[in-house]
């Protein structure tokens, strides 16, 4: 086990990547450099010379005090041997070397990231597909993802989505990169765990520095893959672990077992009113309330952004119901105030159901996020558990697809959860139909006969009674530029294929709950 000593060496060097960032930037505009650009190197040097010594390099406190009073002639070659120095010392601590994965298809910016992020103590890998990623990642410690969202064979999103409930690679920094995708898909890439979002054409220094400063932090820190740092319970990862476990005991023990969706209501508007630290905030106190109102046995879990799952063993559905409405009244009780007096109340839509049998857990997450939406469509603040007469879906969905296969497999999902689904083959027969009758929502593919999804979507959107509509895309794999105008033209989400029936019906709800 390594002293703190070498611990502290660890450290330094891992924070020498930013400073060899900035100096080689320096080096590459000599000569031209403005008197301020010296100033500052030579200000960076200052700090290296009474650093390096304090931790072991007394070298660079020599090269940085040559730098710090070289003169302008001798400047070029004192930064030179400097930054040489500054390798040579990462380079020594190779045996702790940082892995950073690449996920991208793009061979430009590839190589962009090769030239950008090669460094001594940091291995670079690259990989063009979600399923070679997966296999790096049972092969390889990673130290930071960096993902493109719109990949060969899978949407970046999804896998963004599977590395957060895997438990070994819960815990990986992901940092995202993509075309100019949305406000929206940058907030669900937020909302699912990635760390950063970066939008091309990027500056690389942004990102590398960005890269360099996540690695730094993680240096010396054990990382905690199975805990949520906000609220500081379980996340998804560490439900989707303990779930096998807990069924297979309360089978043996033929006791019943329940699972429930919790989400908080009116999120988006409460983060739009009062901004990021309130709903930081009402995470908190929910997450403690929930807590609060259950046994010790119950497994709660930060699930999303705005959601918390929970494992309930040897109690029915019915009973599970009940202690998630003391949860409720308990968060209805507590009064959140801002700094400038402001006060409001919180409250969350509930879905419970069983666990039995050999169904897997996204089957289960699947029908009590049908719960939680009947929850919110018939007034949010409950809890619900059952469908009953007057929790039924009633919502209406435009689905434009030329594709037979693809449209029945669509109308059967939907129709199974309660939508009503009216289906046409292109998009004339769409805008006809849209103007004919109100829909809560429209999917339509990009590809079809007589009219296309961008002009059916440009129609739409210049009608303003469709405004408060989503429109859904669904496009083939890998058409990023589809998607990026799909998304200037209006578009609300788009969902690549081939898609997964559970994960298309996890989307349309999200968008009809923000509605």
């Amino acid at each position: 086990m390594p002293d703190m000593d070498d611990e502290l060496k660890a450290h330094y060097r891992q924070g020498l990547h930013a400073r060899i960032e900035a100096l080689e930037s320096a080096r590459q505009a000599l000569p031209e450099m403005a008197p301020e650009a010296v100033e500052r190197v030579k200000r960076t040097a200052h700090s290296l010379r009474g650093s390096g010594a304090t931790y072991g390099f007394p070298k660079i406190s020599e090269t940085a005090e040559a730098l710090e009073n070289s003169t302008e002639k001798d400047f070029p070659g004192a930064l030179g041997k400097l930054i040489e120095v500054l390798r040579e010392t990462v380079s020594e601590g190779q045996k702790s070397k940082t892995t950073v994965l690449i996920v991208e298809d793009d061979p430009d910016i590839t190589h962009l990231f090769q030239a950008r992020l090669s460094d001594p103590a940091r291995k670079i890998l690259f990989v063009e597909t979600a399923e070679q990623a997966q296999k790096i990642l049972r092969q390889e410690s990673i130290s930071l993802i960096l993902l493109d969202l719109v990949l060969p064979d899978m949407d970046g999103r999804r896998f963004l989505e599977i590395l957060r409930e895997q438990p070994h690679t819960a815990g990986i920094p992901v940092f995202v990169v993509s075309g100019g995708l949305g406000k929206q898909t940058r907030e669900e890439c937020l909302a699912l765990g990635a760390e950063a979002y970066f939008e091309k054409p990027f500056d690389p220094a942004v990102i590398s520095n960005a890269i360099s400063a996540k690695l730094l932090e993680a240096t010396g820190s054990a990382q905690e893959p199975c805990q949520d740092p906000l609220t500081g319970l379980p996340n998804r990862a560490a439900l989707k672990n303990a779930f096998p476990d807990m069924l297979e005991k309360t089978a043996r023990a033929r006791q019943p077992l329940s699972f429930a969706i919790i989400d908080i209501d009116h999120y988006e508007s409460i983060k739009n009113a009062y901004g990021r630290s309130a709903v930081e905030t009402v995470l908190k106190k929910a997450a403690a309330a929930i807590g609060e109102s259950l046994r010790s046995e119950d497994f709660v879990a930060r699930w999303g952004e705005q959601e918390f799952s929970v494992l309930f063993p040897n109690l029915s559905r019915e009973e599970a119901a009940q202690s998630l409405d003391t949860a409720l009244k308990l968060l209805r009780s507590k009064q959140f105030r801002l700094k400038d007096g402001r006060t409001f109340r919180v409250g969350f839509s509930a879905g419970v159901t069983d666990v039995t049998g050999e169904r897997p857990l996204e089957e289960v997450v699947a029908e009590a996020g049908g719960y939680v939406y009947q929850a919110k469509t018939s007034g949010r603040n409950r809890v619900v558990f059952a469908k009953g007469p007057e929790e039924t879906i009633n919502k209406k969905i435009l689905l434009a697809e030329d594709d037979d296969l693809i449209a029945s497999i669509i109308v059967h999902r939907l129709k199974r959860e309660g939508f009503e689904v009216i289906h046409v083959p292109d998009g004339v027969s769409a805008l006809k139909a849209a103007k004919e009758s109100p829909y809560s929502m429209i999917i339509a593919d990009v590809k079809m006969p007589a009219m296309d999804g961008f002009e059916l979507l440009t129609e739409l959107r210049r009608d303003s009674s469709f405004n408060s509509v989503p429109i859904v895309m669904l496009t083939a794999m890998g058409s990023e530029k589809d998607i990026q105008r799909g998304f200037d033209l209006g578009a609300d989400d788009y969902i690549p294929k081939p898609f997964s029936p559970i994960e298309l019906l996890a989307r349309l709800r999200r968008l009809l709950k923000r509605q």
